[in-house]
């Protein structure tokens, strides 16, 4: 029944708005507590709500899962921007502009992934969008990861795909939420976290997420959760996934492109050298 709903709102966008919009900000309004994931996706976020999902919260608690705030609802994209998430970046954007959330207890909670990783991931998990028109019908492995490459350097996905990922720690923290990375705090178990007044925030990294999710949510907020792998490569398109595993073993990048990432200053920030190290080492030409 709830799918043949939103079915029906998708074919008359206004409406599809409308209805989101009223609930989100009825909810907001009635929550004392924000709990906010965003992330630029592809980083664990869904394994981060979910798991987040499982605790009991206080009343007034209302936990979201989001990417950019940068994002809006958008029936005129070319790209699909029509859905509940959509709506409700659009809705906190405009609440964050207006100062409306200031009386809330707002936690955002981000996560972070090896870049490399991540750019690799994200065309696996998005199959239709990417796989098939990189392949252009190649089948072997060796030379589905010559086109891959070849799309991710001279096509320019790796390099755009970098300033966004940067960008969203950098600067969309900071405008949408006054949350400078660079001001945050390392903890006992590599997490970096933020607190100022009614405003508290945390990123963790996909790396370590199982060593870290549980035991710090449950030490900051007294809340027990369980947590809940999902959204995964291997979940999401499990007919590629062979060939995904081979160019996480042989896909390689030369020393300079590595570097460009692997000593950007956020990299720097989140992940201890050694970690660094092993990134580098994992992807750089043989």
């Amino acid at each position: 029944m709830r799918n043949a709903i939103v079915k029906f709102l998708k074919r008359r966008p206004a409406l599809f708005y409308l209805v989101y919009a009223t609930l989100y900000k009825w909810q907001i309004w009635k929550a004392t507590h924000l709990v906010i994931v965003t992330t630029p996706g592809h980083v664990g976020s869904s394994t981060t709500f979910k798991s987040l999902q499982t605790g009991t919260w206080p009343k007034g608690t209302r936990i979201y899962d989001i990417h950019s705030l940068n994002e809006g609802f958008n029936n005129a994209s070319k790209i699909h921007s029509i859905s509940a998430r959509h709506v409700l970046q659009q809705v906190l954007s405009k609440m964050l502009q207006t100062n409306s959330l200031n009386s809330k207890k707002i936690s955002v909670i981000s996560v972070t992934r090896d870049p490399v990783a991540r750019a690799l991931g994200a065309i696996f998990q998005n199959g239709e969008a990417f796989l098939s028109s990189i392949l252009s019908g190649n089948v072997m492995n060796y030379q589905a990861i010559s086109s891959i490459k070849s799309f991710m350097l001279d096509k320019g996905y790796l390099h755009d795909t970098m300033q966004w990922y940067f960008s969203f720690y950098e600067s969309e923290l900071k405008n949408k939420w006054g949350l400078d990375v660079y001001e945050f705090k390392k903890s006992s178990n590599e997490v970096l976290y933020y607190q100022n007044g009614n405003r508290q925030a945390l990123i963790f990294t996909l790396e370590n997420l199982d060593s870290q999710l549980v035991d710090t949510i449950n030490e900051i907020y007294g809340t027990e959760i369980v947590l809940s792998i999902s959204n995964s490569v291997e979940q999401r398109d499990s007919k590629n996934i062979n060939l995904y595993n081979f160019c996480k073993q042989h896909l390689t990048f030369s020393e300079n492109t590595l570097k460009g990432i692997y000593n950007y200053p956020f990299m720097i920030k989140v992940y201890t050298e050694d970690v660094l190290f092993s990134f580098e080492k994992k992807w750089r030409d043989k």
